[in-house]
């Protein structure tokens, strides 16, 4: 597991974290457990994002689609923003939708990737040969 213990962990990036927990039960459940599972340190937010990942996937039809259009809005935002967080939103959190889904429900969510998401994404699929 990765974890932080610098500027670079949890507490620095309170927004992304709140923009899912306050979508769904299930990722705050899911923060709760990473947050408890390996104190006194923080899991580093790719891992969180990974764990939100497989949520996202497995409940993708049962969220609005205002918290849909948030999430992604959120991650179009970040993916290109500081070494730190981009990479996480990459390796973590697109990554992870890609390897979770089949093709059917990546299809689906994919349609939600903005511009920037969507080129990374696609270059992401050339390079590991998804």
């Amino acid at each position: 597991m990765l974890f932080a213990q610098n500027d670079s962990d949890l507490q620095s990036h309170k927004e992304i974290i709140y923009a899912f927990v306050s979508k769904d039960k299930r990722f705050f459940s899911e923060y709760q457990k990473e947050l408890t599972r390996n104190l006194p340190l923080y899991p580093s937010l790719e891992l969180l994002l990974i764990d939100f990942a497989v949520i996202l996937v497995e409940n993708f039809d049962e969220l609005s689609e205002q918290d849909k259009l948030e999430i992604f809005d959120l991650v179009e935002k970040n993916i290109k923003s500081d070494d730190y967080v981009g990479a996480a939103f990459l390796t973590g959190f697109i990554e992870m939708i890609q390897n979770v889904s089949n093709k059917e429900q990546y299809k689906k969510i994919e349609k939600y990737f903005g511009k920037e998401t969507l080129s990374l994404a696609d270059e992401l699929i050339e390079f590991c040969g998804i």
